[in-house]
């Protein structure tokens, strides 16, 4: 019995491309994945490993070489195509350029499941526009013409035109990739919300695997050809991350919750003082090839305390004592020690 709460689902799923000669080439293959009503879900995977592939399966917009992919427990095959455009919205990756046409008209097209035989907006389905517009915050470019605004802006259009489609399930491939990080973080609050508060399934891909952790409500990691699924924390603790980097130079930091270079610490140091800013002291500590100990062994001690409300770091090594007002002159010296 298939539940209300899962709007899409596959049954081993094959995903791939046609080739010359009716050939077939398959990325991925005996794929059974579930995303619900409410999840923001990320899909994750080093280059090549075919999310750009199956996103386009998912949304019908290429053949599956095998298998099955279920709507709300309704077969693909079984929707006609009005039917798909009012389940599914997409998001591609490409960078849409459309000459002499505004923001929102390309959003108001997300609308077009919804009119008649003439294709006319209703008033409703201008409201819906403007509205899906002020959710990605592109009210003050909705009057300008979709060719001659930034990528960063173009994508947030995109979305938009999505949200305007009012669709259970959708679908994005690599929505942030022309963001700079404040621009994403809000293209990520938007689409949580979206599920969250509005009950959508959202599927996204990214490379920003540290973004990633902080907002999925689960993950899709492609590795090898296969798909592992669960919340942030379940992958976290499975040890796949440093599986997926291997022979990479990158390994994943289980008690920092971050990616480092393999062999980066060389040297240990003890930290103490002020909790408020020890953190962000650590985090330093760890860049410059430190890895923070609660011994006394190791390359020396950083005490870090107030001093008429400003900080000061105190670093005792073999050499002396010496007093720091800034991160920047402690990191100048602690260089040194890790030559």
């Amino acid at each position: 019995m298939i539940s209300d709460d899962i709007i899409l689902s596959t049954d081993k799923l094959a995903a791939g491309y046609a080739l010359s000669g009716g050939r077939e080439y398959t990325v991925l293959e005996n794929i059974s994945l579930k995303a619900k009503k409410g999840e923001l879900v990320v899909l994750i995977g080093r280059n090549g490993t075919g999310k750009s592939t199956l996103l386009r399966t998912l949304a019908v917009l290429q053949s599956s070489i095998a298998g099955n992919i279920y709507y709300a427990g309704k077969e693909s095959s079984q929707y006609a195509i009005s039917e798909l455009a009012r389940t599914i919205s997409f998001v591609s990756a490409g960078n849409v350029r459309v000459q002499h046409l505004s923001v929102r008209d390309m959003v108001a097209l997300g609308r077009h499941p919804y009119t008649n035989m003439l294709g006319r907006l209703r008033l409703n389905d201008w409201n819906i526009v403007d509205d899906a517009i002020q959710k990605v915050q592109a009210d003050h470019i909705a009057g300008n013409d979709i060719a001659r605004i930034s990528d960063g802006e173009r994508q947030r259009v995109m979305i938009a035109r999505a949200i305007a489609q009012d669709t259970p399930l959708i679908l994005l491939d690599e929505p942030t990739a022309f963001l700079d990080l404040a621009n994403r973080f809000e293209i990520l609050r938007v689409l949580s919300r979206l599920a969250a508060e509005i009950g959508k399934a959202v599927i996204m891909s990214s490379h920003d695997l540290h973004l990633a952790l902080q907002v999925a409500d689960k993950i899709w990691l492609i590795d090898e050809g296969k798909i592992m699924e669960g919340a942030p924390e379940d992958l976290i603790i499975s040890g796949i991350f440093n599986k997926l980097f291997r022979d990479s130079g990158v390994i994943f930091d289980q008690d920092s919750g971050e990616f480092r270079f393999a062999g980066h610490y060389v040297k240990t140091i003890r930290l103490e003082g002020d909790k408020d800013i020890k953190s962000i002291t650590e985090k330093a500590l760890n860049r410059l090839g430190f890895r923070v100990t609660v011994n006394s062994e190791g390359s020396g001690v950083v005490e870090v305390k107030k001093e008429k409300g400003k900080p000061v770091w105190e670093l005792d090594v073999e050499s002396g004592r010496f007093t720091f007002y800034s991160i920047y002159d402690l990191s100048v010296k602690l260089k040194k020690l890790v030559k």
